[in-house]
């Protein structure tokens, strides 16, 4: 059976993206480090309620020291896509909407 998990987008959409074996081991290895709380949101504050934005771009910019690279949202969504048309081979219309695009000429850009 194919495994997903729920992503909230812009203007509150909500999309099922299918997850692999490997980002399932990686997410159950996060789930040691996260914040305890009755929340079933994956991303959480220190206080274990759900991460503003303000926060997730503070934990960007650490990340960004950390790595000594320069990264922003839209650079690493752009790169996922990017990994799932040519290192993974997946068709566009699967590309676009674990996206979420709902024109399919955006994904193809």
């Amino acid at each position: 059976a194919e495994r997903s998990i729920r992503v909230f987008g812009k203007g509150q959409k909500i999309r099922f993206v299918g997850i692999s074996d490997l980002l399932l081991e990686q997410l159950t290895e996060w789930s040691r480090y996260r914040p305890q709380s009755d929340s079933k949101l994956l991303f959480l504050n220190e206080k274990g309620t759900a991460l503003t934005a303000n926060g997730f771009y503070q934990r960007m910019r650490r990340l960004e020291s950390w790595l000594g690279l320069k990264l922003n949202p839209h650079t690493i969504r752009r790169s996922g896509i990017t990994s799932m048309l040519l290192e993974k081979n997946l068709p566009l219309p699967v590309v676009r909407d674990a996206a979420g695009h709902s024109d399919i000429s955006v994904t193809n850009i």
